[in-house]
């Protein structure tokens, strides 16, 4: 399965990009940078690598740095969090994986001071 490098860019010498809006559908593609989205309405099924995830209402998922991954079709509006990690020096070197899927977890809970 082919996939491409998605090259993003942060204005202004900021290391964070974030915009609330529809994520439409996109092909299998990669960045280097960690993605957080936050379903705010709707739903967003997201494949990660080899795993499709589906999320509702009020679920997160990041997505970390190199990780393949496509947005299938939905309808939805999120919160998308974008993270550059050259920026930050201690504990977002390349190489370092975080999980955080709160469609995989039946204690929501878990997540409530992220979403803070």
């Amino acid at each position: 399965m082919q996939s491409i490098h998605e090259n993003v860019e942060f204005l202004n010498e900021m290391p964070i990009n974030i915009a609330i809006n529809s994520l439409p559908e996109s092909s299998r593609h990669w960045h280097n940078c960690i993605e957080i989205f936050l379903v705010l309405s709707g739903k967003l099924s997201i494949t990660i690598e080899t795993e499709t995830y589906h999320l509702l209402e009020d679920d997160i998922i990041l997505i970390n740095c190199g990780q393949m991954h496509e947005v299938l079709n939905n309808i939805n509006v999120v919160v998308a969090l974008q993270i550059n990690p050259s920026y930050y020096k201690i504990g977002l070197e390349m190489g370092t994986f975080y999980l955080c899927n709160s469609a995989a977890y039946h204690n929501k809970m878990k997540f409530i001071e992220l979403k803070r």
